[in-house]
């Protein structure tokens, strides 16, 4: 999707034969747009229930920074999808995957 490309969230990617890595950011892009998704994303993991169940389940597992990133990365996907199809924001459904045990217990 150009706009995370655009933006700096989209992740580099690699691969030989039939292997695939995954990177890191691009920070050759627009740093102004990756920062305001980056802090949209921290305000978003308060407001919205589904963004934060996504944000615990990558900091479980991956931790705060890259957690955050990911979580921009898709409300970024989000207003591309609402500016698109002319759409308000509905919010973020929540996966079963995305609730842990320790993210169920703290609330």
């Amino acid at each position: 999707m150009s706009l995370l490309r655009y933006a700096g969230l989209a992740v580099n990617t690699r691969g030989s034969a039939d292997k695939l890595y995954q990177g890191k950011i691009n920070k050759q892009s627009n740093k102004y747009l990756r920062t305001a998704f980056i802090e949209a994303a921290l305000v978003a993991i308060r407001k919205d229930p589904g963004l934060k169940a996504y944000y615990e389940y990558k900091k479980a597992t991956k931790g705060h920074g890259k957690a955050i990133v990911a979580t921009a990365r898709k409300l970024a996907k989000a207003v591309y999808f609402m500016l698109r199809n002319n759409e308000l924001y509905r919010g973020t459904k929540i996966k079963p995957a995305w609730i842990t045990n320790n993210s169920a217990n703290n609330g």
